[in-house]
């Protein structure tokens, strides 16, 4: 929760006009799904991926009032990113796993 959404959604702020657009105008960051099948054939070999993970599942999936739209923008783009990491590592980790099995 940001500083914003929490002064917003205080017991005095809640139930004024503003605190009800910023609730009802709020959305939800995109989610994202961690693969423990993949964190444990990396062998803790990627710190930098996994370090990224937990970043990104502090704040995936959790809602965004209206005037925390930037936080949002900025959580949605670390998702991506981790994302776009996970399917990178994936293709190293399968890649590994072929030539090791042909040697």
């Amino acid at each position: 929760m940001t500083k914003t959404d929490a002064i917003m959604n205080s017991a005095f702020l809640n139930l004024t006009p503003l605190g009800l657009i910023n609730g009802f105008g709020g959305a939800k960051a995109d989610t994202y799904t961690r693969n423990q099948e993949l964190d444990k054939s990396t062998n803790g070999g990627f710190q930098g991926f996994l370090s990224t993970q937990d970043v990104t599942g502090i704040g995936a999936g959790k809602k965004y009032g209206l005037f925390s739209r930037g936080a949002m923008n900025k959580q949605n783009q670390l998702t991506e990113f981790t994302t776009n990491m996970k399917h990178t590592v994936s293709g190293i980790v399968d890649t590994s796993t072929i030539n090791n099995l042909a040697a």
